[in-house]
């Protein structure tokens, strides 16, 4: 599963403006974002060759956008979480799991612009 397909996809369950790994700092970025990156998740299995990678979403909001970005945070959240048998590019997902509960608040930007981190993991077939 490469970056541009995991954003690709979820871009069809969320709609938005997403980027790799990180949000841009300058050019023409937009405050209501979010950012997808790989994060590694377990060794693939030496006896069946399943994978397990890992990923996050970070969703960022306008400023004194508190209530907004975090009704989209939930609804990234909701829409990823224990999702089924689904295509990923080339990679046949079995489930889509939440690391965590609820998006966590990890604070403010530079710019005061507030964000929330989703963290999943995936079991994908060999």
């Amino acid at each position: 599963m490469k970056i541009q397909e995991l954003i690709s996809f979820i871009k069809t369950r969320v709609p938005g403006t997403y980027y790799p790994n990180s949000f841009p700092v300058s050019g023409s970025v937009v405050d209501k974002c979010s950012a997808v990156k790989l994060t590694g998740g377990f060794p693939i299995s030496a006896w069946t060759g399943k994978s397990q990678p890992s990923f996050q979403v970070r969703v960022r909001g306008e400023r004194a956008g508190q209530a907004n970005v975090e009704n989209r945070a939930y609804e990234v959240h909701d829409s990823l979480t224990n999702l089924r048998n689904v295509k990923i590019g080339t990679s046949s997902i079995v489930v889509i799991r939440s690391m965590n509960s609820v998006p966590l608040y990890i604070g403010d930007d530079e710019n005061d612009r507030p964000i929330y981190s989703m963290n999943f993991d995936c079991v994908v077939r060999p």
